[in-house]
């Protein structure tokens, strides 16, 4: 049945939004051998015919491409428009979204042989069903008009508008065919059109890592979130994003696919495979980030590291002040260091050090882990990529300043 579409269906490179439609006529509406044919001619007319200027695919760059048809036995006393629809999403078994023939459908075009209650046709925007009166398209001239009509409706807009600028054609529809739409229905269709594209995303990565999705090109619906996260191979660290253009940080990205877009992932080179333990302190209200703490050493023995805090940055509650390790940062995909020892001393207005008692160390996979951090021993604490190590100290409020000391070592090698 199907042969006015399937070899004329406009390519993307070419600017057209394709839209994939399956049609459905219900039995009475194909005992007619020639109503298929005028439904799919109505469908092409609205498409681009040649003595029209202003037709969907010259105005809006759209075609409604038909995929497909099938039949059902609709209910001589249904007339209710939405009941209709059911019986055609479930009779036939189409559905929006569904894979059909290689193609994931965007819209259903049913054509009924019975009338509809207070409409020559009706459309569910929200659910992409048009529902036709077969009785409407008794002529090619009528159905063009009727089906862009029910068309612009997927785009929402007003329904009053759309009846005066497209379908007051239907009243002369023997020889008038130069109706336009009107400035308003243009607008509410060039604005919402592309809820029918499939935008695609495509996703680089420079030399020292790679991406999840992995580097590619992919088709997502319109208006979908889609996040892309960055990872360093060995001895590379993530470093920014280019999306169109523009650069973006953290190796989390979220892309919303409102159009087409290129992203690349770019990486730096840092020399040795892990990364060392970054140091925050709680002012009272969050963690402010003091840094990462250099103590690699690929000869594996301990280095010990000072770093002056300031005293507004320390929330004291009840005499106790937290600090927080957590080892490597986001876009490694290796860390590893070992901690001995940690101490915190308190500048006392002389400049005079007062060392801070360790009340808790609280691992985030190990736990308690205070008895070994609280010492410079033999016994010292392992702590993984993004692993966290919790520190409470007795403080008092009457200080200048702190020092946080921490002896560990960095296991990476050169």
């Amino acid at each position: 049945m199907i042969s006015l579409f399937t070899n004329v269906v406009p390519v993307k490179a070419q600017g057209f939004i394709v839209v994939d439609v399956l049609c459905a006529g219900d039995e009475e509406f194909m005992s007619d051998p020639n109503n298929v044919g005028r439904a799919e001619q109505g469908i092409a007319d609205a498409n681009s015919r040649p003595y029209m200027v202003d037709c969907f695919e010259d105005t809006f760059n759209l075609h409604f491409a038909v995929r497909g048809w099938k039949t059902w036995d609709s209910d001589d006393d249904t007339h209710d428009p939405r009941l209709m629809a059911y019986e055609v999403w479930t009779e036939t078994g189409f559905e929006t979204g569904m894979e059909y023939d290689g193609y994931t459908i965007e819209m259903l075009c049913a054509f009924t042989g019975q009338d509809i209650e207070g409409y020559y046709a009706v459309t569910f925007p929200d659910a992409n069903i048009t529902l036709i009166e077969a009785g409407s398209v008794s002529t090619v001239a009528k159905a063009d008009w009727i089906i862009r009509h029910e068309f612009s409706w997927q785009f929402h807009c007003p329904d009053g508008c759309t009846n005066y600028c497209v379908m007051n054609s239907i009243l002369a529809y023997f020889g008038h065919y130069f109706a336009d739409w009107c400035p308003t229905c243009r607008d509410w269709i060039n604005t919402h059109k592309y809820k029918w594209s499939l935008p695609q995303l495509s996703i680089s990565a420079s030399s020292g890592g790679t991406t999840y999705p992995a580097p590619g090109t992919y088709t997502y619906s319109y208006g979908s979130s889609v996040t892309v996260t960055a990872q360093g191979y060995s001895r590379y660290i993530f470093d920014y994003w280019i999306l169109d253009g523009a650069t973006k940080y953290g190796n989390e990205i979220t892309v919303t696919m409102d159009s087409d877009h290129d992203l690349t992932a770019y990486f730096e080179y840092i020399g040795y495979v892990g990364g060392c333990p970054t140091l925050f302190v709680w002012d009272g209200s969050g963690y402010v980030d003091y840094g990462v703490i250099d103590i690699h050493n690929p000869t594996g023995e301990d280095v010990v590291r000072e770093v002056p805090v300031q005293a507004e940055d320390v929330g004291i509650s009840n005499y106790k002040a937290t600090f927080r390790l957590r080892e490597g940062w986001e876009g490694l995909n290796f860390s590893e260091s070992v901690i001995d020892q940690v101490k915190l001393y308190a500048i006392n207005e002389d400049g005079k050090l007062k060392l801070c008692p360790l009340l808790s160390a609280t691992h985030s996979r190990l736990g308690d882990v205070r008895e070994y951090v609280v010492s410079s021993d033999d016994v010292k604490v392992q702590t993984l990529l993004l692993e966290t190590i919790d520190l409470t100290f007795k403080v008092r409020e009457d200080f200048q300043g702190f020092v946080f000391v921490i002896e560990g070592c960095n296991l990476s090698k050169v």
